[in-house]
């Protein structure tokens, strides 16, 4: 079966990698690097996580979303389940933190736009990233709070598999907040409508580790709070932010950050 490009990339590094440690007269590594393409390499590789407990995991996202990532991982010929255990091993070893871009297409609507990616991980990586976005002060480090590892796993797909192709998103944010609709912009970007509307659609609500954090900000100086500053540190909307610091600004007698 010959393989996928990703694999034939990876077969690719491999033995340069070893080409490099032998040129730098490193033999032994070489020999070593070399090995991972032979059976007893693969053979080693399987001892090396047999101890991998399977568990189901549902990683809720928009139809247009799942459809995308299932496309993408088909013609990448990658394994959805092996991505999963990537994306958790990498976030607990602080090697993966989704930027704000990420986040803001993360959140939907409601809970009737959700459908389900069902996987497969690792157990005892799945309840280490459960643990630490229960632990407060990674939280905080984080800046931001994850619903759950599987929420994790979403962005970590995401950024294998971007959904807006090489357009960067932050022009997609400024075309909005200039006026254009989602049909203009999926129609100057050459987009896949469905993906424009989870980046500049108004979300429900920030998390309450991103909530205080933009109250604590606003007490501390209301008149330096800029909204769509913070919406793209915190990855909603800024409407969302907006009518946080509104009704802040309605109870407090404070003048509107909006206006």
């Amino acid at each position: 079966m010959p393989l996928h490009r990703n694999d034939q990339r990876t077969k690719a590094n491999i033995q340069a990698a070893a080409d490099a440690l032998r040129a730098a007269g490193e033999p032994e590594y070489a020999d070593t690097v070399d090995g991972l393409l032979t059976p007893s390499g693969a053979a080693f590789i399987k001892r090396l996580y047999a101890e991998r407990v399977p568990t189901p995991m549902n990683v809720y996202m928009p139809e247009v979303e799942r459809d995308h990532v299932r496309k993408a991982a088909e013609e990448a010929g990658d394994n959805v389940s092996a991505l999963g255990d990537q994306g958790l091993y990498e976030f607990i070893h602080g090697k993966f933190r989704p930027g704000p871009y990420l986040r803001a297409a993360a959140r939907v609507t409601s809970a009737g736009d959700e459908r389900t990616l069902s996987l497969t991980v690792d157990k005892r990586l799945k309840d280490e990233a459960t643990n630490l976005i229960k632990d407060p002060d990674f939280v905080r480090e984080l800046g931001w709070k994850p619903r759950g590892a599987a929420m994790v796993v979403r962005l970590f797909l995401q950024q294998q598999y971007p959904m807006f192709g090489d357009v960067d998103p932050a022009e997609v944010y400024k075309a909005h907040e200039a006026g254009a609709s989602v049909e203009e912009i999926t129609e100057r970007f050459g987009l896949n409508q469905g993906a424009v509307e989870l980046l500049v659609e108004p979300r429900q609500g920030l998390s309450p580790v991103d909530e205080a954090e933009i109250v604590r900000r606003y007490d501390a100086d209301p008149q330096a709070i800029v909204p769509w500053a913070l919406s793209r540190e915190f990855g909603v909307h800024y409407v969302t932010v907006t009518r946080l610091l509104d009704r802040l600004s309605s109870k407090r007698g404070k003048g509107s950050p909006s206006s």
